[in-house]
């Protein structure tokens, strides 16, 4: 999650210093209710998670939670890959052929 917000720092530059950031390191809500309780100014939030099923499904959840709390303007901005990451690595040309699809959950072993 950092280094996905690192990375759409870097794609989206133009005055990022003037706007608020925050990763959620997951798919829970309860970084972002926190943060808009904090700083009730803030009115105007971007949700930019993966896109893949997690983060789509994530991305809906929070948005329809957000409505219901007042928040009119929600947005969602969705990286063209499967994350942010692997955005600015194409973007800067770092990788040149696709990436293959990842499953979105992943089994651990004991």
């Amino acid at each position: 999650a950092p280094i996905d917000l690192l990375s759409f720092i870097s794609l989206y530059k133009k005055d990022w210093q003037e706007h608020g950031y925050l990763t959620l390191n997951g798919v829970s809500d309860k970084a972002i209710l926190h943060k808009l309780e904090c700083y009730p100014h803030l009115q105007t939030p971007i949700l930019c998670l993966d896109n893949d099923s997690t983060g789509t499904t994530a991305t809906n959840r929070i948005s329809e939670k957000l409505k219901q709390l007042g928040y009119d303007n929600v947005s969602q901005l969705l990286p063209v890959y499967k994350d942010w990451n692997l955005e600015l690595q194409y973007e800067r040309a770092i990788l040149r052929e696709p990436v293959p699809e990842i499953e979105d959950t992943l089994e651990l072993s004991p």
